[in-house]
């Protein structure tokens, strides 16, 4: 099979366990040019796989692959919620409200509280710099002269739409930390793995989950190191040929 997309996923659910599988890298397998046709296509895999030239892709477990659906799906989450954190800010710039310059957490505690009440029609920076907490009162000046802007009835709206939404995508993250640590729970080794990673300056426990749902548990699928490296990502490669660099740096990584 030729992992091009999610298209080889169904077949290989519904099979797994009863034949020997070949999931081959598309770069790997390319056609001669002017032959793309799925008839040849297909011809040109047989003959590589009756030569012994596939080699196959790295496919893990079940449980693994489960957990890439929920750490992928957690980590587009993320990026959705930084972009409505993002919205919401361009409403209260719009509007003159320079909530950021006084904090960079403006959908903390504090922020949620200011922005309901501007919501709710409150437009007086004294009752409405008096909201905050923690500290939040160690600003309270510089918050009254931030909130003092021209918050119009269509701002409001924008804001109440786009902070609805921020909030339904964090209380869906929420329920995918949940999923994970349940799983945690089930799955011993799993549990064990995340918590080796969070031992490692600079993971947290949800990169911890990342790493795991993408390397999976079992080291012994990596010959080394550097193999498990360069799978990863994180090991430049180099295009050099006749002597000469083709690329403009020595060395490039893909990134996790």
């Amino acid at each position: 099979m030729e992992s091009t997309g999610v298209y080889w996923k169904p077949v290989w659910n519904i099979l797994e366990g009863q034949f020997t599988w070949v999931l081959a890298n598309a770069q790997h397998v390319k056609n001669v040019p002017g032959r793309k046709r799925d008839t040849k296509d297909s011809e040109w895999l047989a003959a590589w796989l009756q030569h012994g030239w596939l080699a196959g892709s790295f496919v893990p477990p079940r449980l693994i692959r489960d957990l890439r659906d929920l750490t992928r799906t957690r980590a587009a989450l993320a990026q959705e919620s930084s972009r409505m954190a993002s919205r919401i800010q361009q409403v209260l710039e719009d509007a003159n409200i320079q909530l950021a310059s006084v904090a960079s957490d403006t959908l903390g505690k504090s922020g949620q509280a200011m922005l309901a009440a501007l919501i709710a029609g409150q437009s007086d920076p004294v009752p409405l710099a008096d909201l905050a907490v923690g500290t939040w009162r160690g600003k309270i000046p510089q918050l009254r002269r931030a909130l003092e802007g021209w918050l119009r009835e269509h701002h409001r709206f924008l804001l109440k739409r786009r902070l609805t939404q921020w909030r339904f995508v964090e209380s869906e993250t929420e329920w995918i930390d949940q999923r994970l640590e349940q799983i945690g729970k089930e799955e011993t080794k799993i549990a064990e793995a995340v918590a080796c990673w969070d031992t490692v300056p600079g993971v947290d426990r949800m990169a911890a989950w990342g790493l795991v749902a993408e390397m999976g548990i079992d080291m012994e699928q990596f010959p080394s190191a550097r193999h498990a490296a360069s799978w990863g990502g994180v090991c430049p490669g180099n295009h050099e040929s006749a002597g000469n660099q083709r690329s403009k740096v020595s060395g490039k990584t893909r990134g996790l």
